[in-house]
Protein backbone atom coordinates (compact mmCIF):
# COMPACT_ATOMS: atom_id res chain seq x y z
CA UNK A 1 0.00 0.00 0.00
CA UNK A 2 1.17 3.23 -0.77
CA UNK A 3 2.60 4.96 2.32
CA UNK A 4 0.17 7.96 1.41
CA UNK A 5 -2.72 5.98 1.27
CA UNK A 6 -1.67 3.40 4.59
CA UNK A 7 -1.20 6.75 6.52
CA UNK A 8 -5.18 8.25 5.75
CA UNK A 9 -7.00 4.62 6.29
CA UNK A 10 -5.73 5.11 9.75
CA UNK A 11 -7.71 8.13 9.64
CA UNK A 12 -10.75 6.34 8.97
CA UNK A 13 -13.92 5.30 10.40
CA UNK A 14 -12.56 1.69 10.32
CA UNK A 15 -9.07 2.95 12.05
CA UNK A 16 -9.15 -0.13 14.25
CA UNK A 17 -9.43 -2.80 11.55
CA UNK A 18 -6.77 -2.57 9.94
CA UNK A 19 -4.12 -2.58 12.85
CA UNK A 20 -6.08 -5.53 14.32
CA UNK A 21 -5.34 -7.41 10.85
CA UNK A 22 -2.48 -6.59 10.78
CA UNK A 23 -1.21 -7.71 13.91
CA UNK A 24 -3.10 -10.85 13.44
CA UNK A 25 -1.48 -11.68 10.24
CA UNK A 26 1.67 -10.90 12.02
CA UNK A 27 1.04 -13.39 15.04
CA UNK A 28 -0.12 -16.49 12.33
CA UNK A 29 3.20 -15.48 9.94
CA UNK A 30 4.81 -16.40 13.63
CA UNK A 31 2.61 -19.00 15.00
CA UNK A 32 3.69 -22.62 16.86
CA UNK A 33 1.92 -25.75 17.09
CA UNK A 34 0.62 -24.72 20.09
CA UNK A 35 -0.65 -21.15 19.11
CA UNK A 36 -2.14 -22.16 15.63
CA UNK A 37 -5.26 -23.39 17.12
CA UNK A 38 -6.49 -19.87 18.90
CA UNK A 39 -4.72 -17.97 16.51
CA UNK A 40 -7.39 -19.30 13.85
CA UNK A 41 -10.32 -18.78 15.68
CA UNK A 42 -9.34 -14.94 16.38
CA UNK A 43 -8.72 -14.59 12.51
CA UNK A 44 -12.95 -16.04 12.62
CA UNK A 45 -13.57 -14.10 15.30
CA UNK A 46 -12.31 -10.71 13.74
CA UNK A 47 -13.39 -11.47 10.41
CA UNK A 48 -16.98 -11.89 11.96
CA UNK A 49 -16.72 -8.68 13.94
CA UNK A 50 -15.65 -6.69 10.62
CA UNK A 51 -18.26 -7.39 8.53
CA UNK A 52 -21.10 -7.86 11.30
CA UNK A 53 -23.19 -10.19 13.07
CA UNK A 54 -26.12 -10.16 10.67
CA UNK A 55 -24.33 -10.25 7.21
CA UNK A 56 -22.45 -13.10 8.36
CA UNK A 57 -23.88 -15.77 10.47
CA UNK A 58 -22.18 -18.39 12.84
CA UNK A 59 -21.67 -20.83 9.92
CA UNK A 60 -19.96 -18.37 7.78
CA UNK A 61 -22.90 -18.23 5.02
CA UNK A 62 -23.51 -15.25 3.73
CA UNK A 63 -26.84 -13.66 4.85
CA UNK A 64 -27.43 -10.59 2.93
CA UNK A 65 -28.14 -8.15 5.66
CA UNK A 66 -25.68 -5.61 5.30
CA UNK A 67 -25.26 -3.69 8.63
CA UNK A 68 -22.57 -1.33 7.20
CA UNK A 69 -23.26 -0.49 3.64
CA UNK A 70 -21.20 1.23 0.94
CA UNK A 71 -23.16 4.13 1.17
CA UNK A 72 -22.27 5.18 4.61
CA UNK A 73 -18.08 4.68 3.58
CA UNK A 74 -16.15 7.05 1.69
CA UNK A 75 -13.29 5.44 -1.07
CA UNK A 76 -10.55 5.12 1.59
CA UNK A 77 -12.78 3.16 4.32
CA UNK A 78 -13.97 0.68 1.67
CA UNK A 79 -10.40 0.49 1.06
CA UNK A 80 -9.24 0.09 4.71
CA UNK A 81 -12.17 -2.87 5.49
CA UNK A 82 -11.47 -4.72 1.83
CA UNK A 83 -7.51 -4.88 2.68
CA UNK A 84 -8.39 -6.44 6.31
CA UNK A 85 -11.16 -9.02 5.01
CA UNK A 86 -8.44 -9.85 2.72
CA UNK A 87 -5.56 -10.88 5.19
CA UNK A 88 -9.20 -13.18 6.89
CA UNK A 89 -9.06 -14.60 3.52
CA UNK A 90 -6.07 -15.41 2.76
CA UNK A 91 -5.81 -16.98 6.14
CA UNK A 92 -8.83 -18.89 5.83
CA UNK A 93 -8.97 -20.09 2.08
CA UNK A 94 -5.50 -21.49 2.39
CA UNK A 95 -4.01 -22.76 5.88
CA UNK A 96 -5.48 -25.84 5.59
CA UNK A 97 -7.59 -25.75 8.29
CA UNK A 98 -11.44 -27.12 7.73
CA UNK A 99 -13.54 -25.41 10.25
CA UNK A 100 -11.49 -22.00 8.75
CA UNK A 101 -11.76 -22.61 5.28
CA UNK A 102 -15.66 -23.49 5.46
CA UNK A 103 -16.06 -19.61 7.34
CA UNK A 104 -13.64 -18.45 4.44
CA UNK A 105 -15.75 -19.39 1.30
CA UNK A 106 -18.81 -17.96 3.22
CA UNK A 107 -17.12 -15.08 3.26
CA UNK A 108 -15.99 -14.76 -0.50
CA UNK A 109 -19.44 -13.43 -1.76
CA UNK A 110 -18.80 -10.75 0.62
CA UNK A 111 -15.07 -9.81 -0.48
CA UNK A 112 -15.78 -9.78 -4.01
CA UNK A 113 -19.06 -7.39 -3.13
CA UNK A 114 -16.73 -4.98 -1.08
CA UNK A 115 -14.43 -5.11 -3.59
CA UNK A 116 -16.49 -3.86 -6.35
CA UNK A 117 -18.23 -1.27 -4.05
CA UNK A 118 -14.91 -0.05 -3.68
CA UNK A 119 -13.64 0.32 -7.15
CA UNK A 120 -17.14 1.63 -8.17
CA UNK A 121 -16.78 4.73 -5.46
CA UNK A 122 -13.22 5.13 -6.73
CA UNK A 123 -14.64 5.92 -10.12
CA UNK A 124 -17.42 8.63 -8.98
CA UNK A 125 -14.82 10.73 -6.65
CA UNK A 126 -14.44 14.08 -7.89
CA UNK A 127 -11.24 16.01 -7.84
CA UNK A 128 -10.12 19.03 -6.11
CA UNK A 129 -10.11 19.69 -2.51
CA UNK A 130 -7.52 17.01 -1.60
CA UNK A 131 -4.36 18.43 0.16
CA UNK A 132 -2.01 16.20 2.43
CA UNK A 133 -3.61 17.40 5.78
CA UNK A 134 -6.94 16.88 4.96
CA UNK A 135 -7.82 14.06 2.20
CA UNK A 136 -11.76 13.25 1.68
CA UNK A 137 -12.00 11.16 -1.17
CA UNK A 138 -15.80 12.53 -1.65
CA UNK A 139 -14.08 15.55 -2.88
CA UNK A 140 -11.49 14.34 -5.44
CA UNK A 141 -12.05 13.86 -8.99
CA UNK A 142 -10.47 11.11 -11.24
CA UNK A 143 -12.37 12.26 -14.59
CA UNK A 144 -9.65 14.55 -15.49
CA UNK A 145 -5.30 13.19 -15.58
CA UNK A 146 -4.00 16.58 -14.87
CA UNK A 147 -5.21 19.79 -12.42
CA UNK A 148 -3.82 22.90 -11.44
CA UNK A 149 -3.39 21.19 -8.21
CA UNK A 150 -0.42 18.76 -9.17
CA UNK A 151 -0.69 17.79 -5.47
CA UNK A 152 -4.20 17.11 -4.97
CA UNK A 153 -4.81 15.09 -8.37
CA UNK A 154 -1.44 12.91 -7.24
CA UNK A 155 -3.47 12.30 -4.13
CA UNK A 156 -6.49 11.10 -6.61
CA UNK A 157 -4.35 8.76 -8.78
CA UNK A 158 -2.76 7.06 -5.71
CA UNK A 159 -6.11 6.78 -4.28
CA UNK A 160 -7.65 5.29 -7.44
CA UNK A 161 -4.31 2.96 -8.41
CA UNK A 162 -4.87 1.78 -4.95
CA UNK A 163 -8.16 0.47 -5.28
CA UNK A 164 -7.21 -1.14 -9.01
CA UNK A 165 -4.43 -2.97 -7.28
CA UNK A 166 -6.28 -4.04 -4.42
CA UNK A 167 -9.27 -5.53 -6.70
CA UNK A 168 -6.63 -7.55 -8.51
CA UNK A 169 -5.32 -9.03 -5.40
CA UNK A 170 -8.51 -10.00 -4.22
CA UNK A 171 -9.88 -10.97 -7.22
CA UNK A 172 -6.61 -13.64 -8.24
CA UNK A 173 -6.70 -14.56 -4.34
CA UNK A 174 -10.16 -15.56 -4.38
CA UNK A 175 -9.92 -16.99 -8.29
CA UNK A 176 -7.05 -19.29 -7.43
CA UNK A 177 -8.72 -20.85 -4.55
CA UNK A 178 -12.28 -21.64 -6.68
CA UNK A 179 -10.04 -22.94 -9.40
CA UNK A 180 -8.29 -25.08 -7.04
CA UNK A 181 -11.16 -26.17 -5.77
CA UNK A 182 -13.60 -27.24 -8.44
CA UNK A 183 -10.77 -26.44 -11.83
CA UNK A 184 -12.79 -23.70 -13.03
CA UNK A 185 -14.35 -19.73 -12.24
CA UNK A 186 -16.30 -17.40 -14.00
CA UNK A 187 -14.10 -14.63 -15.94
CA UNK A 188 -13.81 -11.80 -13.63
CA UNK A 189 -12.89 -9.40 -16.29
CA UNK A 190 -10.03 -7.11 -15.98
CA UNK A 191 -8.88 -3.72 -14.81
CA UNK A 192 -5.98 -1.76 -16.36
CA UNK A 193 -2.82 -1.12 -13.68
CA UNK A 194 0.39 1.13 -13.63
CA UNK A 195 3.42 -0.93 -14.31
CA UNK A 196 5.69 1.44 -15.03
CA UNK A 197 9.04 1.98 -12.21
CA UNK A 198 8.65 5.40 -10.25
CA UNK A 199 4.85 5.93 -10.74
CA UNK A 200 3.66 4.26 -7.91
CA UNK A 201 7.27 5.23 -5.71
CA UNK A 202 7.31 8.88 -6.76
CA UNK A 203 7.94 10.62 -3.23
CA UNK A 204 6.39 13.92 -4.18
CA UNK A 205 3.44 15.14 -6.62
CA UNK A 206 6.38 16.56 -8.73
CA UNK A 207 8.15 13.95 -9.19
CA UNK A 208 4.97 12.07 -10.05
CA UNK A 209 4.22 14.62 -12.64
CA UNK A 210 7.52 14.93 -14.09
CA UNK A 211 7.21 10.92 -15.03
CA UNK A 212 3.97 11.51 -16.13
CA UNK A 213 5.04 14.10 -18.64
CA UNK A 214 8.12 12.13 -19.57
CA UNK A 215 7.08 8.04 -20.26
CA UNK A 216 3.99 6.25 -20.34
CA UNK A 217 2.54 4.58 -17.20
CA UNK A 218 2.88 1.47 -18.37
CA UNK A 219 -1.12 0.61 -18.30
CA UNK A 220 -1.82 -3.09 -19.25
CA UNK A 221 -4.80 -5.05 -18.53
CA UNK A 222 -4.77 -8.94 -17.51
CA UNK A 223 -5.13 -9.93 -20.86
CA UNK A 224 -1.95 -7.40 -22.05
CA UNK A 225 0.43 -8.69 -19.94
CA UNK A 226 2.80 -10.25 -22.44
CA UNK A 227 2.95 -6.68 -23.06
CA UNK A 228 5.63 -5.67 -19.92
CA UNK A 229 7.75 -8.48 -21.68
CA UNK A 230 8.39 -5.62 -24.24
CA UNK A 231 9.95 -3.56 -21.34
CA UNK A 232 12.89 -3.95 -19.84
CA UNK A 233 13.30 -5.22 -16.33
CA UNK A 234 14.40 -2.43 -14.43
CA UNK A 235 11.67 0.01 -16.25
CA UNK A 236 8.89 -2.57 -14.52
CA UNK A 237 8.03 -2.24 -10.90
CA UNK A 238 7.90 -4.78 -7.57
CA UNK A 239 3.78 -4.79 -8.34
CA UNK A 240 3.95 -5.43 -12.03
CA UNK A 241 6.70 -7.88 -11.45
CA UNK A 242 4.41 -9.95 -9.54
CA UNK A 243 1.70 -9.69 -11.91
CA UNK A 244 4.39 -11.62 -14.53
CA UNK A 245 5.24 -13.82 -12.03
CA UNK A 246 2.12 -14.93 -11.15
CA UNK A 247 0.77 -15.01 -14.37
CA UNK A 248 3.23 -16.90 -16.01
CA UNK A 249 6.29 -18.23 -14.18
CA UNK A 250 9.53 -17.33 -12.20
CA UNK A 251 11.04 -19.25 -15.20
CA UNK A 252 9.69 -17.18 -18.30
CA UNK A 253 10.45 -14.39 -15.71
CA UNK A 254 14.41 -15.34 -15.59
CA UNK A 255 14.09 -15.95 -19.33
CA UNK A 256 13.29 -12.33 -19.92
CA UNK A 257 15.76 -10.92 -17.71
CA UNK A 258 18.66 -13.10 -19.52
CA UNK A 259 17.02 -11.97 -23.13
CA UNK A 260 16.66 -8.20 -22.34
CA UNK A 261 20.81 -8.57 -21.12
CA UNK A 262 21.92 -10.48 -23.48
CA UNK A 263 19.66 -8.37 -26.46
Amino acid sequence: CNPFIHSHLYRTRFPSCLQVAYTTLSSYINRTDSTTDIILRVVNEQARILIGNKEIGQDGQDQSNVVTTAGQLDTLEQLARVHALLVYQSIGLFDGDIRSRHLAEGRISVLDRWTNEMVESASRIELPSITHDSFDSRDASLSHPFNDNTESTWHAWILAESARRTWRIATVLQSLFCILQQGWIICPGGMYLTTRQGFWDAPTASEWEKLCSEVDAGFIKRFDTQDVFLLNPQDVDEFGTLILESTYSSERLRRWRLEKIIG
